[in-house]
């Protein structure tokens, strides 16, 4: 059995995949993907404010890569609401998609996509870490997508009787080369009882480790996410870091699992997906390889290594404590969001107040001095 696996990824007539990519996803018995925003009818306005969307009319393009799977939790499944899931979960199963991850309900969301290849039943689930928010995550009485919590995970994996269980996870942060240590724990546990792990959000690259039978992914980095206008926001260009992404094709057989990376190039617009020459899909395959011997340590002595690599400094990093976990990300981004403020209005009152042009002297002023002081 062969199984292909890509990132996050939106749908549009933008999209343009080569045909090597192409002749590499139709080569297997099932492609599975992260679906990054819900499908909309025309005129839907946003719920929240990113308005991260596809049309419904761009769903056979999941048919044309041979998709046949596709992980709804993450963080722009609820950006239309609850209707905009419903539509979702509506177009994929009249398009013949499986879809996991996302409900009207915590019981519907927990529920695998189950696909059946060649006698073997595969089992797929779907589960977001949290953020700072709570607003996305489905309840015994309200819908949005499956929560990433320990216990969440053992439970549906423990339950199912599947031949092959895939746990595709939204998680770590964004534009980081390595995983959060307590989803690095979690991972680890949670393979003894599944045969794949896969991450998406991080919209990079992120390591691989593999940990008796299982494969754990933690970042496919973008597959497709086109720098287009949704519902009056503009999906910005990511940097550098998110042009290089991978497509893996796993054989599983009755007893082992092998598995080949194929790198993917992205252009400035994420619309043009596809294989790099020679010497770049080397240098992605090497960075890769030096990002997964970290992976190797353990716990204590990876979260030391992560702090002292992680690039935003002043994000906390994630603890076993969920409840402690919510309150400082709600700090830091509270804080965050509380500067970004002052950095836009600022300029605005020190020009009502006749001082914008005294402060910008006195700031240039401030500048040349340390630097002839260095």
């Amino acid at each position: 059995m062969k199984i292909g696996i890509v990132g996050d990824l939106i749908l549009s007539d933008h999209l343009k995949i080569d045909k090597t990519l192409r002749d590499i996803l139709h080569s297997t018995d099932l492609n599975i993907a992260n679906l990054e925003a819900p499908f909309i009818r025309e005129g839907m306005k946003p719920a929240l404010k990113a308005g991260l969307h596809q049309l419904t009319e761009d769903c056979h393009i999941l048919h044309d890569l041979n998709i046949r799977a596709v992980s709804l939790a993450n963080n722009h499944m609820c950006d239309f609401g609850s209707e905009g899931i419903e539509i979702t979960r509506q177009v994929l199963k009249d398009h013949g998609i499986a879809h996991f991850g996302a409900g009207s309900r915590l019981e519907e969301a927990l529920e695998p996509a189950e696909i059946s290849i060649r006698k073997r039943k595969v089992a797929l689930w779907g589960f977001m870490q949290r953020y700072a928010s709570g607003r996305h995550f489905a309840t015994s009485a309200s819908g949005g997508v499956a929560e990433l919590r320990k216990d969440l995970v053992l439970s549906v994996l423990k339950e199912s009787d599947a031949d092959i269980k895939i746990i595709y996870n939204h998680w770590n942060q964004e534009f980081e080369n390595f995983p959060e240590p307590v989803n690095k724990l979690l991972a680890e546990e949670a393979a003894q009882y599944c045969d794949l792990l896969i991450g998406s959000h991080s919209h990079c690259l992120q390591g691989i480790q593999s940990t008796g039978k299982s494969n754990i992914f933690y970042g496919m980095g973008n597959f497709s996410m086109p720098a287009l206008e949704y519902a009056g926001t503009r999906l910005i260009e990511y940097p550098e870091i998110s042009r290089s992404s991978m497509l893996v094709v796993l054989n599983m057989d009755e007893t082992d699992q092998s598995y080949t990376i194929h790198p993917i190039h992205l252009d400035q617009s994420a619309c043009l997906v596809s294989s790099p020459v020679k010497e770049e899909a080397e240098i992605v395959l090497l960075h890769l390889q030096g990002i997964s011997e970290a992976l190797q340590k353990p716990y204590r002595t990876y979260r030391k290594f992560y702090n002292a690599n992680k690039q935003r400094k002043l994000l906390p990093t994630q603890v076993r404590n969920r409840h402690f976990n919510r309150f400082r990300l709600w700090l830091y981004y509270g804080t965050d969001r509380m500067v970004r403020n002052i950095e836009m209005k600022l300029p605005s009152v020190l020009n009502r107040l006749g001082l914008l042009s005294f402060v910008k002297r006195r700031m240039s002023s401030l500048l040349q001095y340390l630097h002839s002081n260095r």
